[in-house]
C-alpha cells in the first residue's frame, strides 16, 4: 500500500484479533491509535462511526473488485488495473503518482502471478511506451495508455 493508508480498523467493529500484519519496506511515518483510545473518540463523537464505516466500505469494494478481476480479467489487464489503482492511491489521493516504488515480487504476490509473468507483462507495457522500468520502480509514462491497457 501507499500513503495515506489506514489499517487495523476491522477490530473496532468485531473486537477480534487483526487479520493481517503490516510491514514497512522503507522509511515511513506510522501513527498508532490504541483501540481503547479510538473507541473513546468514537463514543465522544458518534458521527465518526459513519466515517469508519465508509473506510471499511471502500476496502470491501476494493476486495470485491480484486476477486472479480482475478476470476474474469486476463493477467495483462489485471496488472494494468492494479498499477492504476496503486498510482491513484486506491482512490485516496487527488493526483496519480508517476513513479511507483514497487518490486516485481510484491506486484506478483498482489496479483497471484509469478514474478516471471509480471516481468514479461511489464516489459510489454514498457515496449508500448506506457511505463518505464528501473530497479524496484515503475514509472508511469502514459496514464491514458495504462487506462486503455486496463480495459477502462
Amino acid at each position: 500500500v501507499e500513503t495515506p493508508y489506514w489499517f487495523g480498523e476491522i477490530c473496532l467493529f468485531d473486537n477480534l484479533p487483526r487479520t493481517h500484519d503490516a510491514m514497512a519496506t522503507g522509511a515511513c511515518r506510522l501513527l498508532q491509535v490504541p483501540q481503547a483510545a479510538m473507541l473513546g473518540i468514537l463514543e465522544q463523537h458518534p458521527l465518526f462511526w459513519r466515517e469508519m464505516a465508509l473506510l471499511m466500505s471502500h476496502k470491501l469494494r476494493l476486495s470485491l473488485i480484486n476477486i472479480e478481476q482475478t476470476s474474469l480479467m486476463p493477467a495483462s489487464e489485471r496488472l494494468a488495473h492494479r498499477l492504476l489503482m496503486i498510482a491513484q492511491g486506491y482512490g485516496e489521493v487527488d493526483h496519480a503518482r508517476r513513479v511507483l516504488q514497487l518490486p516485481q515480487e510484491d506486484l506478483a504476490a498482489m496479483l497471484g502471478l509469478s514474478r516471471q509473468t509480471i516481468n514479461s507483462l511489464l516489459k510489454a507495457l514498457e515496449q508500448q511506451g506506457i511505463i518505464g522500468l528501473s530497479y524496484g520502480a515503475i514509472e508511469i509514462r502514459d496514464l491514458n495508455g495504462l487506462r486503455l491497457a486496463a480495459g477502462l
